[in-house]
Parts: C-alpha cells; structure tokens; sequence
C-alpha cells in the first residue's frame, strides 16, 4: 500500500469518519438507518480510545477495549468478562453508576457526564469521569460509556486545597495584624487581628495613608514608591498609626515584603504589631474571608474534527463552548490553525505529518485561543482516520488544563506567602501530627527556648512542659476530639491555652498557644497547627497587678452595692461580681457592654437626659439618680446612683466610678403603701356614700311601702271595669320602678342582699338574654353585635340571683352606651385557678372563681377616670340619658356582697373589659320558687303583732294581715312591744328592724324573748344591715321581707313561719 495519499482519498476518509460520527451523536435510529461499515467505525472509535470505553446492555458488559481493562488492571478479557458489570465500582457509587446505566439504555435524559469511583484489581481507587451515549449494538439498545481516569487531577485539587487552608488558617489565627496592600497603598486584605483593631470598621479599599500619622506618611510614600520601583527583601520600621477606635496614636512595629505576582510586584505584605499594648491577653484571630476564588466547574470535553485541508468540520457542543464560537462562525473556511497560539503552529504542522506516517502521539501539550483572542493551555489527543492509503479526517479531543496550570501557580504563591509570614513573624510556628509528634517547628523557638528547631522536634512533649501544662494539652485535644465526633463542628475553629514550657537552659517560660487542626480535603482532622507567643514579660506584669486587684476586689466583695466603673465611651470596665450575682449576670454578660442597655427602656431617656446635663456643668459628683435597671431575667430594679465623674483637661468626659444600691424594697413599699392608701380612701368614699344612701333608702322605702301597699289593695278591691283601677296601677308601677332604684340604693349601701341560694352564672346570663329588658335594650342598638362565650361545666357560687341578673344587665348597658356607632359586645364566664394574688383594680386572692366579663370596642375610659367610675352618681354620659347613675356603683356593692372582685381593662379607642371574680361553692343549685295561690298563705284566726315606727306602714301591715284572716294587734315602737308582751300573748311578731328614737328591733326582740322565749317573730324593714339580720335569725327569727312589699310576700313569710 503507497504511503502516500492523494488529497481526494483523504479527503474521502475524513468525510466517512464524520459520518459515522454523526450516527453516534444523534442516536439509535440514526444508527439503524447507517451503513454496514458501522461496525468498523466503532471497532476504529474504540481501538485508538486513549479513554476507556465499555457497552453495556443491562446488566452485562457486550464490550470493552484494552484501555479500560488497563483502567481495571486487567490483562485477560475472559478473566474481566467472567465478572460481574458493577463489582469494580466502589459501594458509595454503584447506585449512581448502575441507575445512570439503565436510564440512558432506556432513552430517559441523564447528565451528560458525570464523576465516580472504581477499584482496581489490586484494590486501589481510581477517580474516573464517565461520559455516556445510547446506541444500538448487535441489534439492541445499549449505553456506550467511556471512562476516563481523573485520580491525578482530583490529588493536585486535594493539595491545593491543604495548602490554601494552611495558609488561611495560619493568617487568621495571627495575633498580629498581617494586611495586604497594592502598591498605591490601598488595603486589600486585612486580617481578624487587623479587622479587631480597627474596630470592626471596614478598612478593605481604604488608603492605608489614611491611618498615618503626619509624621509618618512622607515615610510611607517613599516606602511605596521605592517598591513600585522593585525594592524586595523585607523592611522593618515602627511607625505611628492613628487608632480607628478612638483617634489615639499606637505605636507600630511594621514588617513588610514585596509580593510578587508572575515575576512583577503586584503588592505588599505587611504585619504590624502594636508595641504599646503588651498586657493585652487574648488576642482573638479570625478565620480567613476567602482570597481566592474557587475553581471553575470542570467543562465536558470539547471534540473537532478537521479535513486534508485543516478545515473544520466538526465540533461538538463543548467545542462551542470552550472556544466561543456559533455554528454560524464555521463556514467551511474555519482552519485549524485559528485555534492554535501562533507559536504553536508549527508544532501543528509536525504532528499531523508524524501521524500520517503512522505514529502514535498520544497527548500533546499546545496553547489554543478562543474566538476573543484569549489563549488558554490545553492537552489534545489526536488521532488520524484514513481511508485506504489516504488522509480522510483528523479528530481531536482537548482537555483544557488552565485549571491545572492555576492551582500549581496557586499552590506556589501560597507556599511563598506562607514562607513570608513565617520569616516575619515575632512568635513560633508549628505542626503536629496527631500523635502529638513535631513535624514542623520555626525558627523563631531558638531564641524563646533556646533550641534549634531540628534539635525540638526531636523532643517528646512531656520533657518540654511541666507536667500541668502537659496534662491541660491532653485533656484539650481529648475535648477537641470529642468535638469532632460532632455534625455541626466548626471546620475553622480554634483553642487557646497558655502553659509553662521550659527551656534549653532550664528556665520556666510561659507561652500563648493558639492551635487548630489542619485538615484534608474531606475535612478530616489530620494534624494540629500551632501559633506560640513568649508571654513571660506579660505574665510578672499580670502576677503584680493581681496582688494589687486582689486588695481592691476584697474591698468590694464585702460592700452590698454595685460599685462599677466605666471608660470615655460608657462601657463597662470593672464590676464587684459577687453582687453581680445576684441579678442573674456574670461579669461576662457584662464587662465591655454600654452601662445604658442594662436601664429599663423606659428610663433611659431620663437618665441620659441627666447624664447630658452633668457632662455639659463638668459637675464632679452625681448623687441621687433613681431609676430602674433590668437582672438577666428581665426582672426590673430599682436603684440610686451615686457617682464621681472624671474629666480631662479639655473638659471632656474620660471615665466614671459609682456605686449602685438596691431600693428595690423601698420602693415596693412606698407602692404597696400608696396602693393600700388609694383603695382605703376608695373604701372610705364608698361606705360613706353607702351610709348616706341606706338612710335614704329606708325612709323612702318606708313612704314607698305605704304608697305600694294601698295600691295593691285598690287593685284588689276595684272591679275591671272601675275608672279608678287605671290610677291605681300607674300608682303601683310608679312605686315598683321607685323601690327598684331604693333597691339599687340598698345594693350600694351594702344592705338587704342575700348571697345564700346557689346559682349558676351561666343560667343568669342566659336568662337575661332572653328577658323583655335585654329585648328592649338590644332594639336601642342595633349597630352592635354581641358574641357569648360561656363555658361549659362552670361551677356554681353562692348569690342572689335578683342582683346577679340586675349587675349582668348594668354591665350590658354600660358596655352599650360605650359604642353609640355600633361595636363588638362579648360575655364571657370562665372557672380560674388564682395558685397567687393579683394586682389589677382590684386585689383578687388566691382561689378557685368563677369569672364573669363583659367586653366592648367602644370609646374606652381615660385612665384618670378609671379611679371613679364606680361612684354613684359620676358618670361622663349624657345626662338623663344613662338611667339613675348607679349602674357601676350596684355592680360594685353586689360584687362585694358576694365577697367577690373586680378588675377593669381599658384602653382609648379599643374598649372596655370588666372582669368579674366570685368564689365557687361545690353545692347544688337551688330550686326555682313557684307562684302560690292565696289560700296557700291565708290565716286561720291567729293573733299578730305588729311592731312598726311608721304609722302609714303600720296601718298597711295590719289591714293587709286583717284580709288574709289574722286577729291583728299594732304597736308603733320596740318598748311598746315589750310591754304588750308583758299582758298578752301572740302566735307571731311582725317586727320593724330600725325604729328611731327608741330600741331596734335586734333589742326589742331580745327582751320578747326573755318573756316567752320560744316567739315566733319575722323582720321587716326598708334597709338592715344584713349581718345585723343573720344575728336576729340565729336567735330564732324567720324569714327577712325587705320594704315595700305587697300582701303576697308578707303574706308568705307569716304562713311559713307559722307552719314551722
């Protein structure tokens, strides 16, 4: 065969190959329709693989080539044959591996490429990049893998990664400031040291000129200028930098070196340590911000293919990609050559010639240039197709390596910033393994302890260390690793610890150690990085000022109040911590912090406001502040301030020490005692204005009984068709609606009511929902909608049903009345458990209540009023709009007859919310009283006295008793009684509870009953103190009517007594 080829033939063999290649791409159904010489094209694609390829069809391997048997470390095919398709993928990744597999041979759309593990025959790991297509082969469907072995690109990722933490860790755990500057002087990097410095401030893209002092900035632009102009090696001078914090000047020890990037300075590397601040004790470093950017996601291969003439004819879409070109760009006049650097051309032209010879090339380094003219380092393997003795096509797979080439410039520039640091630095840099054996030490060690470094490394840890220092080392690292058996670890963190180590000559010397793991690219702890710092000078200086402190701290330990001290900002400096205690803070929680942020927010305008006036009198001493500070908890206090305040020469505030004592007492004793005054006065206000009412309630109701009672038997007597009986019924309505208001009065007054029946709170608010009152009422507003909640099971109290229903209605109306433009009313009853008093309007003790509560939305009540607002007769309604004025004062005598309380919410605009307390009772409820007839209580002739101060009532009583069939006797005072007793007997007395002048009725009945003890008697009266009248009944009295009353109820209560 001629080894030369006419231009046609290759020709020929480059568009066959491009054909076949096609087919590939586009899938089985491309592929039935191909030609026979399919077949040949896949055994030639195969063959001159420089990857693995593998074609699977289930679960079976139906080929592969000698590359991936290499991959797998295998000689024999029928040895690799035998064995099962997934038993070379490692376990974490054959799931991945094998549902790729049946996805792709089932047509499903997969990633185009994608990273697994396999395991050679001698057990290693190799890291493989799969790329996969469907295909049909030997008439079935089939995933064309190939399989391209990437373990030494994922180990040169793996030590780039160790690198650039070690230097990230290295940096930030510095306790000097190390910072980076271009070299106009502008701030590009600065660590946490740096950043702690200047406050927390944000230095990055400032001019480091900016934090000079004027003295020192023509220093700093010569210095700049002369590395602009390629002065290397380091520099060391003291400048003065002014502090960001404060504006104070620090002194500076500065080291710096001149970074070089690619053979030119691209900046400069600095490391300062502030030469004025040796007692500083724990510098904290931070973690690097990230410097580099992270490697570019790997592309997917770009695949070419040219023709004789150097013409492109093919390009996948990575080709695309990589080189940025359309399809539009490759117009059959697109030439190799534009891919390819200029000086890299002619290696182009020599290789293709060596593979139209017949050699074998395998990978080739060249420098290629996309479409924008940018250059990029690539790895090409080419392969020649021919057809016959002639060039038909020339295909290319390139692997772009720039990735590559930057991390081994990376990982350089590391290493070198890393040799800087470690030269510059004043403190001792080391590592261990994790058998806490050296395996670096730098040099600075020789001249902290006296030994070279390779002379240390050689050193167990026991004999470098007293034995308390070396056991605090191994209890650290047993912590640490009992940290890294956590998920939520900090990768980053690191420990500080201080130890005694001791020196070639014998000497103790103590020593800063900030430490750290170093990891691998899993994260794994691997080894530890150490940071030491001769602290000696640091600790004599520690040891004199604690003799010194520890004088002062005693002092103050023993004095119960707070004695701090704060610096020119209001922070925090010193605290007597024993006392500290006791607010649930350690001096932690405090020290550093503003003194303002520990005042209640509601007095810290004041104080502040008093502070301001002090600073601008430069008044020295501050005596008498009280206001309210905050315990941990959020528990208030109060406290006195007593201070000095320092002042420097400029008149400007420098420091304050003062002392804080605890009035907490005091002041909730003044409250108690100004609470405890307020409900007294409120108590006092209300039982005169009780007293006053109950007087007038007893002589209206005494005129009330006589105009009630003879309006009655007018009904009675007058027939339906009488002119009189219209009047006599206005009469007895006009004198009802008058005894309900002398009713109110005697609630107020606190008389006449009767808590002993058993009710049901809910059964009262639901009968008043169903009462002509509540329709009436509810007719009036329309506007308002009303919502009850009333819980189920609520327990019964003891009360009067009557007053009950009439405080529901008086909370009703006032609730109304509060929202003329219409509103949300709800009443809710609830059972509450009080285990501890409560402070509201009330006092409310501990118990077991029933709770009653009536909200609004409407106009709500000023807190000025809220104090009055059950006083009779104060209101700020409209008058003679809202009824007598008594609403609240009634509800507020029935609560307190029930021995209940009150609490009342209110805020303007939202609404009013009145909570009723009442004390449950585990009894029945009481059964309902039926209307009797009036032969159920007519007399049979027995004999009454009657014993009343008021002559009307006294007549009425006795024409009343004279109907119902009683022979009826009437004296008008308590001797009269007595001495008719004397010479008469009588089956009942019908005695008057107050007469005036003269004997009650309490005494009047005491002496009756000392002439016939066993007399029946029953009380009466227009108002009676209800304790006055629960004695009369223990000594044998009857029933209690209140005044007026009409002939039934007296009637009643004669019968009842009589039958007993």
């Amino acid at each position: 065969m001629d080894k030369e080829k006419t231009r046609e033939q290759l020709l020929e063999e480059i568009a066959e190959l491009r054909r076949h290649i096609e087919l590939l791409e586009k899938g089985p159904a491309a592929e039935t329709a191909a030609t026979v010489g399919s077949d040949d094209y896949y055994r030639f694609a195969t063959e001159h693989a420089n990857d693995g390829v593998v074609i699977m069809s289930g679960e079976t391997r139906l080929y592969f080539n000698r590359k991936y048997m290499e991959l797998l470390g295998y000689d024999d095919p029928d040895v690799l044959t035998a064995l099962p398709a997934y038993v070379h993928v490692h376990p974490d990744d054959v799931g991945t591996v094998r549902e790729h597999a049946r996805r792709r041979q089932r047509g499903e759309p997969v990633p185009r490429q994608y990273e697994a593990r396999l395991i050679r025959k001698n057990g290693d790991v190799v890291h493989v990049e799969i790329s996969s297509s469907l295909i049909t082969y030997q008439g079935q469907n089939a995933s064309l893998g190939y399989v391209r072995d990437i373990t030494a690109r994922k180990r040169a990722e793996e030590a780039l990664l160790r690198s650039e933490d070690m230097y990230r860790n290295l940096a930030e755990t510095a306790s000097d400031v190390i910072l980076t500057t271009d070299l106009d002087g502008v701030i590009t990097y600065i660590n946490r040291a740096g950043r702690e410095f200047s406050g927390g401030r944000d230095v990055v893209g400032m001019a480091m000129q900016d934090f000079l002092s004027r003295e020192t900035v023509p220093a700093h632009l010569a210095m700049l200028e002369a590395r602009r102009g390629g002065l290397a090696g380091m520099l060391s001078y003291e400048w003065q930098i002014v502090s960001p914090r404060d504006g104070s000047i620090v002194q500076m020890d500065i080291r710096s070196s001149l970074l070089m990037d690619k053979g030119s300075p691209s900046g400069i590397l600095v490391i300062a340590r502030d030469v004025t601040e040796r007692k500083r004790t724990d510098e904290a470093v931070a973690r690097s911000e990230k410097r580099y950017r992270d490697f570019i996601d790997f592309l997917p291969l770009p695949v070419c293919e040219f023709d004789a003439k150097g013409r492109i004819t093919l390009a996948n879409r990575s080709g695309f990609e990589t080189f940025g070109y359309s399809q539009e760009d490759y117009n059959g006049e697109s030439n190799i050559l534009q891919l390819v650097a200029p000086q890299d051309r002619h290696k182009v032209a020599v290789n293709i010639e060596r593979l139209i010879r017949g050699e074998k090339l395998g990978s080739t380094d060249y420098t290629l240039i996309k479409k924008d003219g940018t250059q990029f380092p690539a790895i090409v393997f080419s392969s020649l197709d021919t057809k016959g003795n002639t060039f038909a096509r020339l295909r290319t797979v390139i692997i772009d390596i720039t990735d590559q080439k930057k991390a081994a410039e990376a990982l350089r520039e590391i290493e070198e910033r890393f040799r800087l640091i470690n030269d510059n630095l004043q403190d001792t840099i080391w590592m261990m393994d994790m058998d806490l054996n050296y395996t670096y030490m730098g040099p600075y060690v020789k001249q902290v302890l006296g030994y070279e470094p390779e002379e240390y490394v050689t050193k167990p840890l026991q004999d470098i260390m007293t034995p308390a220092s070396f056991d605090l080392c191994i209890k650290l690292l047993a912590e640490e690793l009992e940290v890294e058996n956590r998920r939520d670890k900090d990768l980053y963190r690191t420990r500080t610890i201080e130890v005694e180590h001791i020196a070639k000559d014998g000497r103790i010397v103590w020593v800063d150690i900030k430490l750290t793991f170093i990891r691998d690219a899993d994260g794994n702890a691997v080894g530890i990085l150490g940071l030491s710092r001769d602290i000696m000078e640091r600790k004599l200086a520690e040891n004199a000022l604690r003799a010194s402190e520890e004088k002062y701290r005693t002092l103050t330990n023993n004095i119960p109040d707070l004695i701090y001290s704060l610096d020119n900002r209001g922070h925090i400096v010193t605290v007597n911590e024993n006392v500290l205690h006791r607010y649930g803070y350690g001096s932690a929680d405090v020290l550093g912090k503003p003194f303002i942020d520990f005042i209640h927010p509601e007095d810290r305008e004041q104080v502040m406001a008093a502070y301001h006036a002090v600073i601008a009198e430069r008044r020295e001493f501050f005596r008498g502040l009280q206001f309210r500070g905050m315990a941990k908890d959020g528990t208030p206090y109060w406290f006195e301030l007593n201070n000095r305040v320092t002042f420097n020469e400029e008149g400007r505030y420098v420091k304050e020490d003062g002392v804080l004592r605890d009035i907490t007492a005091r002041k909730d004793a003044e409250l108690d005692r100004a609470i405890l005054e307020e409900r007294l006065q409120r108590a006092e206000k209300m039982e005169a204005l009780g007293t006053m009412a109950g007087g007038v309630a007893h002589d209206l109701n005494n005129v009330l009984g006589v105009v009630v009672g003879y309006a009655e038997m007018l009904l009675d007597e007058a027939t339906e068709e009488s002119p009189f009986r219209e009047h006599a019924e206005n009469i007895m309505k006009g004198g009802e609606r008058a005894a309900a208001i002398v009713q109110d009065l005697l609630t107020l007054a606190r008389r006449g009511v009767k808590t002993g029946k058993v009710v049901n709170l809910n059964s009262i608010v639901m009968d008043y929902q169903m009462s002509p009152e509540f329709y009436k009422l509810r007719s009036s507003s329309p506007k308002i909608q009303i919502t009850t909640d009333l819980e189920g099971g609520l327990p019964n109290i003891k009360g009067s049903p009557v007053h009950l229903a009439k405080t529901i209605m008086n909370l009703f109306t006032n609730a109304m009345e509060a929202m003329p433009e219409g509103g949300l009313l709800t009443v809710r009853t609830s059972n509450r458990y009080l285990d501890r008093p409560i402070q509201g309007y009330d006092h409310v003790r501990e118990g077991n209540y029933a709770v009653l509560s009536v909200s609004d939305t409407g106009i709500g009540i000023p807190a000025a009023d809220l104090k009055r607002i059950f006083e009779p007769f104060y209101t700020k309604k409209v008058m003679g709009r809202s009824g007598t004025g008594l609403g609240l004062s009634v509800v507020w005598g029935t609560v307190k007859d029930h021995d209940g309380y009150i609490d009342v919410e209110s805020q303007i605009g939202r609404g009013t919310t009145l909570t009723l307390y009442f004390p449950v009772t585990a009894e029945d409820v009481s059964e309902q009283e039926t209307i009797l007839p009036v032969s159920s209580y007519m007399g049979n002739g027995e004999t009454i006295l009657v014993v009343d101060d008021v002559e009307g009532q006294r007549d009425l009583a006795v024409r009343m008793l004279t109907k119902l069939n009683y022979r009826v006797a009437a004296v008008a005072s308590g001797e009269e009684a007595v001495a008719y007793m004397f010479g008469h007997q009588a089956d009942l007395v019908v005695l008057d509870m107050i007469m005036d002048p003269g004997i009650d009725g309490m005494e009047a009945y005491r002496r009756i009953q000392a002439i016939h003890p066993r007399q029946k008697a029953i009380i009466v009266s227009g108002y009676a103190d209800m304790d006055r009248v629960d004695e009369l009944q223990a000594l044998g009295v009857g029933a209690y009517v209140r005044k007026p009353y009409i002939m039934e109820k007296l009637g009643l209560a004669v019968r009842t007594e009589l039958d007993k």
